[in-house]
């Protein structure tokens, strides 16, 4: 499966892709964070079904240079979580606000969505700006990890 966001790319991560392994494997290297660190095992937990609810992971792309990854979530038909990552080379280049921004207006034009979050580490400064940037708001009422924001 493969979404197309204009300028960017995301394929369903396939653990066969050499590509996808690779990338996986940067994200294992770079992160300080155990949530991301986990990436290779996140990825491969895609919904069998391609349905609503998601439930699938995927490797991003732009001019078939790999960027990071994308992971779309659900637990009702109505909402959907988002996580994702930028490799730290491709960071504070504005890639993460465009793809941020592709990816809701795809899933509000493309699915009946009434609410998408973003879990962002409370010390992910740059990730917060561009939530914000991108129209979202942090939502206090909500406290689904104890360093997390909920942005909606």
């Amino acid at each position: 499966m493969q979404i197309d966001l204009g300028d960017f790319c995301l394929e369903l991560f396939n653990d066969s892709n050499p590509q996808h392994i690779w990338l996986a494997e940067q994200f294992n290297k770079e992160s300080k964070f155990d949530f991301i660190s986990m990436i290779d095992s996140r990825l491969k937990l895609n919904n069998k079904s391609k349905k609503f609810p998601f439930g699938m992971a995927f490797v991003v792309s732009s001019s078939n240079t790999l960027l990071g990854y994308m992971f779309i979530s659900s637990v009702r038909q109505d909402e959907v979580y988002l996580e994702s990552s930028l490799l730290q080379d491709k960071r504070r280049r504005g890639i993460g606000k465009a793809l941020l921004k592709a990816m809701t207006d795809y899933l509000f034009d493309n699915y009946n969505i009434k609410e998408i979050a973003l879990d962002i580490y409370v010390s992910n400064e740059a990730g917060i700006n561009t939530a914000i940037s991108c129209d979202y708001y942090q939502d206090e009422s909500i406290d689904l990890f104890d360093n997390c924001l909920n942005v909606c």
